[in-house]
This record gives C-alpha cells, sequence and structure tokens, in this order.
C-alpha cells in the first residue's frame, strides 16, 4: 500500500484538548480551550480534507478552500493522496505547479516535459521532493517487484534509504499546488487517462466525458495515429478507473513483469496507455535521452532527508531545499521552497514572519503548539498541533512554533516563494537584537537594564531554533 499526501493532511485534525478539557502542556506555558478560536476554524487552522476519490487503488483527498490567502486574491490548495499497492495515479498534466514531499515509502513517477521530452522518470523515496511544473504530464505508480528484483529494489540510491523503503508498502506525500498570484477558478487537473464519468439515474446511465482525449472525435484520432477507429475504441473504454487506477498482474502478467523490469534500471518506460492497467514498454537506448533531457532541464528531485541542516543546536534542526539548490522550484511557473523542521522537546522556531511567501505546515510527529499574531495584535491562532495538523500562515503574519515538553514536534514547510525571507522577533539574528538599542528603549519605553536581559538571555545566541531555556544556558 502507497500513501501519497498532494498537500496532504492525514485525516486526523488539530485537537485543542484531551477528551477529559486537560489542557494541553507546552515547554512555555498551557493552553486551555477557552484560547483556541474555535469561531476561526477554517482560517489559519484546517480540519479534515474531503475525499474526492475512492478506488480500489487509492484515495484523493483535498483541501481546496484556504480563506485567509483567497482574501488576499492568492489561492492555492493541498491534498491527500493514498496509493494502494500497485495503485497508478493516472497520467495528467496540471493548471497549476505543484511540489510534493515524500513522507514515507518509495514510488515511481514520471515527469514529461513539452515536446515530448521526458524530463524525469525515477523513483521517489521518503524525504525527498518532486517539483512538478504547470501543464507538464506526470503519473505515480506505486508498485514493488517479486523475487530477486525485490532484493535489489530495496537498494535504492544509498543504504541509508534503504531501511526506509523495506519498511513500508505505503508512499505518503504532502503536495502543494496553486498559483500565487491568481485565484484559479475552473479546472485544475487535465486528465491524459481517465474512464468517462456517469451521469443520470440508475438504469438510465449515460457515460459522459472522460479523458481529454474523448473530447476529440474517434475518426479524428484514427487519423492523427492512422491505426483503425477500433483500436481509438479499445484505448477510450478500456480503462475503468477515474484518477486513480490499480495495475493487474494478473490480467496482463507478461506486460508487468516488463514493466517492473525497466522501472528497477530506471529506464523509460515510453508510454503509460491505461488500457485495464496495460502497461507497453519500447525497448531502446533511451536512458541516454534521460541524460540529455536532465543536463536540458536540470534536475526536479532533491533528496532533502538526507541534506545538510541549515541549522542544527540542541533545540533541534532544520533542512531546507529552495531554487538555489533545486533551481525547478522556480522555473518553468513554479515558485515553491520546502523546509523539514524537527523540534526537540521545548525547542521553539523563533516567532518571526516570511516577508514575501505564504506559508503552509504540516505536522508530520509528535506535537506542540502554533500560535500566530493578527496585524492588530490580537491573536489570530493558538493551536495544538499533531499528526495530520495543517495550518496556513499568510505573509508578513508572524507566527512561533513550539514542541511539547514531552515530545519533540517534525512538521514541513512549504512556502509559496522558491527563495524566501524571513525576519525574526528572538535570537540572535532576529530584528530586535540587532536594532540599535536607544531605538528599542524608546519605542517600547524601557530603561537600559531591562533591555539588556533581552539581548543577554541564554536563546539570545542562536537563530531560527531556538532551545528550551534550561537546556540553552548549559550547551
Amino acid at each position: 500500500m502507497i500513501m501519497v499526501i498532494v498537500v496532504s493532511l492525514s485525516t486526523s485534525a488539530f485537537a485543542s484538548a484531551d477528551g477529559d478539557g486537560a489542557a494541553f502542556e507546552s515547554g512555555y506555558g498551557a493552553s486551555t480551550g477557552a484560547q483556541h478560536h474555535e469561531g476561526r476554524k477554517g482560517f489559519f487552522e484546517h480540519g479534515k480534507p474531503k475525499e474526492v476519490v475512492k478506488s480500489e487503488g487509492g484515495s484523493l483527498s483535498v483541501w481546496s478552500e484556504f480563506k485567509e490567502l483567497e482574501a488576499e486574491g492568492r489561492s492555492f490548495a493541498a491534498a491527500h493522496l493514498k496509493l494502494e499497492e500497485n495503485g497508478f495515479l493516472l497520467p495528467a498534466y496540471p493548471a497549476f505547479p505543484h511540489v510534493l514531499y515524500a513522507i514515507e515509502g518509495s514510488s515511481y513517477v514520471g515527469l514529461m516535459a513539452p515536446l515530448g521530452v521526458p524530463a524525469t522518470m525515477t523513483r521517489i523515496s521518503k524525504g525527498e521532493v518532486l517539483s512538478i511544473p504547470r501543464g507538464w504530464v506526470f503519473w505515480i505508480c506505486n508498485h514493488r517487484p517479486e523475487g530477486q528484483e525485490a532484493e535489489r529494489f530495496e537498494e535504492p540510491r544509498g543504504v541509508e534509504n534503504a531501511s526506509s523503503q523495506s519498511s513500508s508498502r505505503t508512499f505518503e506525500a504532502v503536495v502543494l499546488s496553486g498559483d500565487p498570484e491568481h485565484v484559479f477558478k475552473t479546472q485544475d487537473r487535465f486528465p491524459l487517462a481517465d474512464a468517462p464519468r456517469k451521469h443520470g439515474a440508475e438504469g438510465e446511465e449515460t457515460e459522459v466525458g472522460g479523458s481529454i482525449l474523448h473530447g476529440f472525435s474517434k475518426d479524428v484520432l484514427a487519423a492523427v495515429w492512422d491505426v483503425d477507429e477500433s483500436d481509438v475504441d479499445k484505448l477510450l473504454s478500456s480503462q475503468s478507473g477515474r484518477v486513480i487506477a490499480k495495475i493487474s498482474k494478473q490480467e496482463h502478467p507478461g506486460l508487468w513483469e516488463e514493466m517492473v523490469s525497466k522501472l528497477w534500471r530506471l529506464e523509460v518506460v515510453d508510454t503509460f496507455t491505461s488500457l485495464a492497467g496495460r502497461v507497453l514498454v519500447h525497448h531502446h537506448e533511451r536512458h541516454v535521452e534521460v541524460a540529455g533531457a536532465a543536463a536540458l532541464l536540470g534536475e526536479f528531485v532533491y533528496d532533502l532527508d538526507h541534506s545538510s541542516p541549515v541549522v542544527s543546536n540542541a533545540g533541534g534542526q532544520m533542512r531546507a531545499v529552495n531554487r538555489k539548490l533545486l533551481p525547478a522550484l522556480g522555473k518553468y511557473g513554479s515558485d515553491f521552497a520546502v523546509a523539514v523542521v524537527e523540534l526537540k522537546q521545548s525547542g521553539m522556531v523563533a516567532p518571526g514572519w516570511c516577508v514575501n511567501a505564504d506559508e503552509v505546515v504540516y505536522v508530520t510527529k509528535g506535537s506542540g503548539r502554533i500560535q500566530i499574531a493578527n496585524p492588530d495584535g490580537t491573536n489570530g491562532l493558538d493551536a495544538h498541533v499533531q499528526p495530520g495538523s495543517l495550518i496556513v500562515i499568510p505573509r508578513l503574519h508572524a507566527s512561533v512554533k513550539a514542541a511539547s515538553k514531552n515530545e519533540g514536534l517534525e512538521m514541513i514547510s512549504f512556502t509559496t516563494s522558491a527563495l524566501p525571507f524571513w525576519s525574526d522577533l528572538a535570537g540572535h539574528n532576529s530584528v530586535l537584537h540587532n536594532m540599535p538599542a536607544v531605538a528599542v528603549k524608546e519605542a517600547f519605553n524601557i530603561p537600559e537594564d531591562v533591555w539588556e536581559k533581552f539581548r543577554s538571555s541564554s536563546t539570545a545566541r542562536y537563530s531560527i531554533i531556538l532551545p528550551a531555556p534550561e537546556f540553552a544556558k548549559h550547551e
């Protein structure tokens, strides 16, 4: 079974308190249910996604309304994609650029650039980021070889990834999609392969639509491909799955083994024709063309989990990728950056704001607390977060993220700029720490000795991630 998150959140949302009403204990004080702004649910904090696709091959659930961003004329969406073993997210091209972060397991992805150039055909694993430009055809196939091929399958890019590959048959990913400058109000997915929709009352149903190919007449398609109309009919009618199908080894054992063999060697699968799970493979030296495409177009996958941390201290660590490390994040219409934050018990991400991007935070492990300040000085959000929590932080809104005192907090941060800039309110590189002392004293009307306490505090020498004070004092 493979699970993907297309801006994904697990089905569990944010809980503000235990069932008995007990206050959540963070390392920096308790917050009661009264402090949690339930009336603003769906604004900053988002609950369970809506399941829009359910099939034998998997399911797709989406968060499609981020009102806090739409109010500013910006539109984004998130989704949770779950692929069962042998599940196949059918080829399609998106109206918006996507960025995907793999949370668990591994799966094969294909990405086709314009002019029919294969941009990538590879297996992505836990901790890797995939950039999907607007209008480029992509697909995801969750399968695992058997026998000797399976043994080699457990040895991916390096020994470090091997344990994560073999431990789970699920593939989870988080994906953020959207256009930061426009509210998109039409179709956001253009399927290349899909079954027609059923329309009408039971017993009187008719088939409507399907993939974009269903929008053309069969005689025209037969002419452009120089095949019989009967062949076109098979192409358009054999696939029974919509959005997510399941590849059947039993129905096409020969084609299945050939596909698995080709994918293991990371050779390009020329044609994914969804005829009841049929996969046609043309064997020739396409790996040479792929290498050439990579040199021309650049890389689209980045191993974030095994990259060097941009910050690491007693409070935790952060790894990040932007357009400097993966140029595709800022090219071909895309404009994203991704960071993975791992906070230790009572560790914090310094309070601050992103100057040029909105932020979407997805919690993967542990528990903690996220607060957002409104521009007028009121509290916009005080949420207790756990795995599956999704928080949206609009640009310029100051926020703070803290792990609980009993366990750490791990999260993925998506920003809607490929090169985000931040201003912090605490730590060595913070705005307040580096402002002229006279400006701070006059602005807050405080004496020198009070301001000196802030400047010389135990956390003042750290940046971005702040340890709990008791750890900072002894490090």
